[in-house]
């Protein structure tokens, strides 16, 4: 049986990192694509030119024949003028997958008119480069990493990192081109349910395709700690598919796990499991211009069996592990400010059932295992301070406690004053948290907010503009989890314009600087 529930912990990252790496009809190229792929995206290129308003005479098309010529009778000039000339089927899908075992990425075309090719193919490398050679069923070109291959209907193109011999990628070329369809992605459940997806851009990917994106593109560091760590017990057989639409002001990718063992099944269960839906109940304590905000509805004390007994954590503080457990509801977290010359301000509220672990903790400061430099000090009843809370950055002090029923933690004194106090205006009701209903997670980055920022105002004087100006489309991004899919949606300013056309047109602007 399909698994209809997704892990709402790791969704959204799933998301950030295959947002920036389109249906189609059932075609035999497909059977081209290998059956150990560990991720596949599927490109419908017509639907993304026509989104980006490309076609003869727009400022668009201009620049693209400009980048594509060096002169006159430059082939690339030629085949964008008339891709139907090129012998390549640009109504189909192209599809880009990769396998860890044999190749890093590859690439598979539906091939209209092979003669057609072949002429396109001799003119772009003037007959000489790169000969055209012959195969078993198959014409391909070889380069030191590469080989390109094809036959009367189907393009196939695999790329290695490192070099390799010659004969070893005609032999993976051949076994690709002659596998049965048994052998290829095309009858798996995860390539089916990719292909039901609609969109612009169709993907899946299996865990270690995730981990290993995930782990290159920087978002860890990005990301709160529930995504990255259920990312990385992602069973092997949790295929997680989607697909990215461009629509009128902003761009959207949705996501899904399948379970395809009994193995994946379960952990995606144990995952869903410590997860309720948010209400909101923190949003009236941060103001309007909060940078980043993070908020989840989770019972800690099943959340944190799922981590040992799931994730196998190690982990045997006894009092942390008490703290975690006392959590119950809501938790929210808000990036205040940031400037160079001072540490960004945060806060997190979140309900708890008592301040009991809370007093564990200070009446057990001893057996912390604090550095020398810091010191836990009692604030109040149920408050306190820990000085020089940060290796890294000294002198900065953390306040937690529990207050007005519930847990509170901030480093910035200022705040810690007026903590539980309403701000106004605040996020409640507010338009950034439209894609909130419903959902277990739910991650925001307040782009507008973050572009008032006196040092953004100052780099936008510099080399950085350019960048500030692309950023300065996006109104914000959210990510959430409703407990059936993942959900991103990069919003812009400009919501009439279709999103694709908006960048395109962006990126004429600047490389026109």
């Amino acid at each position: 049986m399909e698994m209809k529930r997704l892990i709402p912990t790791i969704m959204p990252a799933c998301c950030l990192v295959l947002l920036f790496s389109a249906c189609s009809e059932k075609s035999s190229y497909t059977q081209l694509i290998p059956g150990d792929a560990s991720s596949v995206v599927a490109v419908n290129l017509q639907s993304l030119t026509e989104k980006a308003g490309i076609s003869s005479g727009t400022p668009a098309y201009e620049s693209l024949q400009k980048a594509f010529s060096s002169g006159k009778d430059n082939p690339l000039k030629d085949l964008l003028a008339s891709p139907d000339k090129s012998g390549i089927d640009f109504s189909k899908d192209i599809y880009i997958f990769t396998n860890s075992t044999s190749m890093n990425i590859g690439v598979v075309a539906r091939l209209s008119n092979a003669s057609d090719w072949t002429a396109t193919l001799t003119e772009m490398n003037d007959g000489e480069k790169n000969p055209i050679s012959q195969g078993d069923g198959f014409s391909y070109q070889l380069s030191d990493k590469s080989i390109l291959a094809y036959t009367e209907d189907a393009l196939l193109i695999c790329s290695n990192e490192r070099r390799t011999p010659e004969d070893s990628l005609i032999a993976m070329a051949g076994r690709l081109i002659h596998q049965t369809e048994a052998q290829s992605i095309t009858g798996k459940e995860a390539f089916k349910s990719m292909e039901s997806e609609k969109g612009d851009i169709r993907f899946m990917a299996a865990p270690n395709a995730l981990q290993s994106a995930f782990k290159t593109s920087g978002y860890s560091r990005m990301l709160p700690y529930p995504y990255t760590s259920t990312l990385t017990a992602l069973p092997a057989s949790c295929v997680t598919v989607g697909n990215v639409s461009f629509e009128k002001g902003k761009i959207v990718v949705d996501a899904k796990p399948l379970g395809l063992d009994e193995e994946s099944r379960a952990f995606l269960e144990a995952a869903v499991k410590p997860y309720g839906k948010i209400e909101g109940k923190f949003d009236k304590l941060f103001p309007s211009s909060t940078l980043m905000y993070f908020s989840a509805n989770v019972n800690g004390s099943e959340l944190t069996s799922f981590y040992r007994q799931q994730l196998k954590s190690a982990d045997n503080n006894q009092l942390m592990e008490a703290l975690a457990r006392s959590v119950n509801g809501e938790v929210t977290f808000g990036l205040l400010n940031f400037s160079l010359t001072s540490m960004p301000a945060f806060v997190i509220y979140g309900e708890m059932k008592s301040p009991d672990a809370l007093d564990a903790l200070y009446q057990k400061k001893d057996s912390l295992g604090l550095k020398r430099t810091q010191k836990l000090v009692k604030l109040a009843d149920h408050e306190y301070m820990i000085e020089n809370a940060a290796r890294l950055f000294r002198n900065m002090s953390l306040f937690y406690g529990y207050k007005d029923g519930r847990f509170y933690a901030t480093n910035d004194e200022m705040v810690y004053k007026t903590i539980g106090k309403e701000s106004s205006p605040s996020l409640k009701g507010s338009s950034y948290l439209d894609n909130r209903k419903g959902t277990s997670l739910y991650s925001l980055i307040n782009v507008d907010a973050a572009l008032q920022l006196p040092i953004a105002k100052m780099a936008a004087t510099t080399p950085a503009g350019a960048f500030l100006q692309m950023v300065g489309k996006i109104s914000y991004i959210s990510a959430g989890s409703n407990g059936d899919n993942g959900h991103v949606e990069i919003v812009l300013t400009d919501s009439k314009e279709n999103s694709l056309k908006q960048l395109t047109d962006l990126m004429v602007q600047l490389s026109k600087l």
